[in-house]
């Protein structure tokens, strides 16, 4: 605390205070940018970087895969503990991946037994009809079981699939997104159908 003997010589003369002016700070811009860009590429090569996951697969994917795009491959396990690949369709049959949000919500389910109802003509026409969401495989089984789905319901509980397809969220990301692809036999994406909520379009597609 000041007292009348510790004050500064300023306040002590009666004089009112001197503002001192500043040396401006001059920031060195150019190491400023370069540790900005610097910044920049490390996010960017963290985005692009491969990791392969405990699936098998590399989950790269920061954009959706289009159409004409080779589609990525896969292994996860089914409502019945089996083993799925994309590999094991490869110069047999043509694939409808859909990826759905939620085992035995209305929408899901509704979707679920509209690809249900075409399954016969799926298998006449030599494609195979695949479920794909973030439940488990016990959880498929009920939910196959339930509605007499089948096909093969796909547990990606780590999401990799989707990080795979660069499936988008839906509700600005608050949900997982609904997105159909048509995979023919080479491996190749036909058809992108990105809709949450036009869930039988997505069969009429």
């Amino acid at each position: 605390r000041h007292t009348p003997n510790n004050l500064p010589s300023e306040l002590q003369s009666g004089r009112p205070l001197s503002c001192r002016r500043l040396a401006p700070i001059r920031p060195n811009l150019a190491v400023f940018a370069q540790g900005k860009e610097a910044r920049f590429e490390s996010a960017v090569r963290t985005q692009l970087r491969p990791s392969t996951s405990s699936a098998g697969f590399h989950t790269t994917a920061i954009r959706m895969v289009k159409v004409n795009e080779k589609a990525p491959d896969f292994t996860a396990l089914d409502q019945n503990g089996k083993s799925v690949s994309l590999k094991d369709f490869i110069g047999r049959k043509n694939v409808v991946l859909y990826f759905y949000p939620k085992d035995d919500t209305p929408g899901c389910t509704k979707e679920s037994c509209a690809f249900r109802d075409q399954y016969t003509v799926s298998q006449n026409s030599e494609t195979e009809v695949i479920g794909v969401s973030s439940d488990s495989p016990e959880s498929h089984k009920k939910f196959a079981a339930q509605y007499n789905l089948p096909f093969a319901l796909l547990s990606d509980s780590q999401q990799e699939m989707r990080k795979a397809f660069g499936v988008p969220g839906a509700l600005l990301g608050l949900l997982p997104g609904r997105v159909t692809y048509v995979i023919d036999k080479t491996g190749v994406v036909r058809l992108v159908f990105d809709s949450s909520f036009g869930v039988n379009d997505h069969v009429d597609e």
